[in-house]
């Protein structure tokens, strides 16, 4: 038990949507197991297994308020497909800059 305001963060592992499929095929008896669960029961054509959670343990909040605060973070059509471009974009020139960096005669 614990007193008072307290927050955790946690890892809880990789975004398997996040692999090249390239690299999907290497992987050990265990972990293609686990992708293939959260194929079955964590998949969103557009984001894979992509998301985020929060959870609120209390007594007492504003959970209007909380949800609220929330929602006004939210990006609306236009500036998710804006984010959407631009990241992109950024990635694409990063791996310009990453292959360029490389001498193809080593």
């Amino acid at each position: 038990s614990h007193a008072g305001r307290t927050m955790d963060l946690q890892a809880e592992g990789v975004w398997w949507g996040a692999i090249p499929e390239s690299q999907l095929s290497s992987l050990d008896p265990v972990s293609a197991e686990e992708l293939e669960r959260s194929r079955c029961e964590e998949w969103a054509d557009k984001w894979a297994d992509r998301r985020q959670e929060l959870v609120f343990i209390g007594q007492g909040m504003d959970e209007d308020g909380i949800r609220a605060a929330l929602d006004a973070c939210l990006l609306d059509d236009t500036e998710l497909e804006r984010y959407m471009m631009k990241q992109e974009e950024e990635t694409e020139k990063d791996w310009r800059e990453i292959s360029d960096g490389i001498d193809a005669s080593e």
